[in-house]
């Protein structure tokens, strides 16, 4: 049977675990002067509106990943369950988040996505700080900083932690209880439940029946 564990104890032990899989990037670190100059200066938040607007179904995307992470929790998959959760995860970040800030600045749509993959698959990255602080003077939202309640870490560590642990699923076939599968999907719903809608606010739109509009 699984081990039952709290919300908490399961934060506490990802807390615990080692976790040093950083990568090196000299075409990224060779644009950091550019970036800082470019896309923070120079990034305006009616690009965020843009970009949403032309993807205002986003959300019923994510509807449907959350929903399917939580039948195979509920059918008693954790593993699967869990995969699904991160993979909401990770839709939401890159196509809610990420890109959006990129949308319509400096790089094209195929070198945005490279940063996209940098920032998703390297640990400490120098451009995740970057367009952490685009988000947080464009949208109103810090990821370096911002904590669920009652939670000890910050939201963007507690998103690496079940990376990581997802990784193992995939790589290792390492196994999750139950409670490590609910924790995830929690994280996934936190995403598109309450950091996407208050982000939308923040730059204006609003979300209507599961669309974005202005």
């Amino acid at each position: 049977m699984d081990k039952k564990e709290t919300e908490e104890e399961i934060v506490e032990r990802y807390m615990e675990r080692a976790y040093d899989d950083a990568m090196s990037s000299a075409y990224y670190q060779e644009q950091m002067d550019e970036m800082k100059a470019e896309a923070i200066e120079g990034f305006e938040r009616e690009r965020l509106q843009e970009y949403y607007l032309d993807n205002k179904k986003l959300i019923q995307i994510i509807d449907t990943y959350l929903h399917k992470a939580k039948k195979m929790i509920d059918s008693k998959f954790p593993d699967a369950g869990f995969v699904f959760s991160f993979a909401t995860i990770e839709i939401i970040l890159r196509n809610m988040f990420l890109k959006p800030i990129l949308h319509g600045s400096f790089m094209d749509q195929y070198v945005a996505d490279l940063v996209v993959e940098e920032i998703l698959h390297t640990k400490h990255s120098s451009v995740e700080k970057i367009l952490f602080h685009v988000l947080k003077y464009s949208a109103g939202f810090d990821f370096e900083t911002y904590k669920r309640p009652r939670v000890k870490i910050t939201l963007w560590t507690e998103i690496m932690n079940i990376r990581n642990q997802r990784n193992k699923i995939i790589h290792k076939g390492v196994s999750v209880t139950s409670s490590e599968a609910r924790y995830s999907y929690k994280i996934a719903a936190h995403l598109a439940k309450i950091i996407f809608p208050k982000i939308i606010n923040n730059v204006g739109l609003k979300i209507v029946k599961k669309e974005i509009i202005h």
